[in-house]
């Protein structure tokens, strides 16, 4: 920060934060979350154990970005102290979301789903029986990487896409957290659960990136 500049959010830096998001960690660890708070779920200081950049190598530079930073908030213990403990932060993105479901327990592979957006772009959650169903109207999109296996039983989740390289798109999978406000009324966030790639897949997934929906959604 002395040499360079920028500011400091729990972990990450804002000038570089699309890239930074796309951090991941061995799907195959068992990786429980911190019992006290630590961070943010979208930084990498929310889990223990080991992580990696993204999977493209470098890719903040190659391709193109498919999601924007909107605003990223983070709540410091300590005013007097930009890196050191924090209490709360908010992150928003503006770009495509994804509906999809997928199954940890017999493979990381992520699918998408046909559901539509409610009034108001709100997210819809998927059904998880949609997963068991031959017939489903659903579509492997990539492989997904769990955070934490704290959240092991997820199974309905939305992909949001932040990078694309040619065929190739990464991102970020996020669950639905319900919060109550001051009067009491239901506030709809997210929380990060894992990381997501299409490097596997030989789908047409910049048409699929292309056509999803552009939305807002607040990540904590």
């Amino acid at each position: 920060q002395h040499t360079f500049g920028g500011d400091y959010l729990a972990g990450l830096w804002r000038d570089v934060l699309l890239a930074a998001l796309r951090w991941w960690t061995h799907a195959a660890a068992d990786i429980p979350r911190p019992v006290d708070y630590r961070a943010p779920s979208w930084s990498w200081a929310a889990v223990d154990g080991l992580v990696a950049a993204g999977r493209f190598g470098g890719a903040h530079r190659e391709g193109e970005p498919v999601a924007e930073v909107v605003q990223c908030q983070v709540d410091l213990k300590y005013a007097e102290v930009p890196f050191g403990e924090v209490t709360g932060g908010v992150l928003t993105l503006r770009g495509p979301v994804i509906p999809c479901v997928w199954d940890i327990q017999v493979s990381n592979h992520l699918y998408r789903v046909q559901e539509s957006l409610s009034e108001g772009s709100r997210l819809q959650p998927v059904d998880p029986r949609i997963l068991a169903c031959e017939d489903a109207d659903k579509e492997l999109i990539g492989t997904g990487y769990i955070d934490s296996t704290d959240d092991r039983d997820i199974h309905d989740l939305w992909a949001v896409p932040l990078h694309r390289n040619m065929d190739e798109v990464e991102g970020i999978l996020i669950a639905r957290k319900k919060e109550a406000t001051q009067d009491n009324r239901e506030a709809i966030r997210y929380r990060r659960v894992g990381y997501f790639d299409s490097r596997d897949v030989a789908g047409p997934i910049r048409l699929l990136v292309d056509a999803a929906q552009v939305v807002e959604v607040e990540i904590v």
